[in-house]
């Protein structure tokens, strides 16, 4: 996870935005890892960056905050995703 945040930093440093593709990679690893605090921070980056959450991005978190026991964090993450207007799909 770290590795996927030194290239992510590397791409913002080089002037070059990630995209939602990207940013997707980035929270995964981290979701994996069960660094679910920094799946916040990210979403908040990717909005500021004009970066689109998708269904795939919130089914990330979703999936990794119910994983770790967070279920406030996971229905927050839900109704977020709704509140935007993205449908949920089989996975979320």
């Amino acid at each position: 996870h770290f590795r996927a945040e030194r290239w992510f930093q590397a791409l913002h440093e080089a002037g070059l935005e990630g995209d939602t593709i990207s940013y997707n990679s980035v929270i995964s690893a981290f979701a994996r890892a069960g660094k679910v605090e920094k799946l916040e921070e990210l979403q908040a980056r990717m909005r500021a960056a004009g970066v689109v959450c998708d269904t795939v991005t919130h089914n990330i978190v979703i999936n990794a905050c119910a994983k770790v026991g967070k279920l406030d964090a996971a229905e927050r993450a839900l109704q977020e995703m709704h509140d935007q207007g993205i449908k949920s799909d089989v996975i979320t």
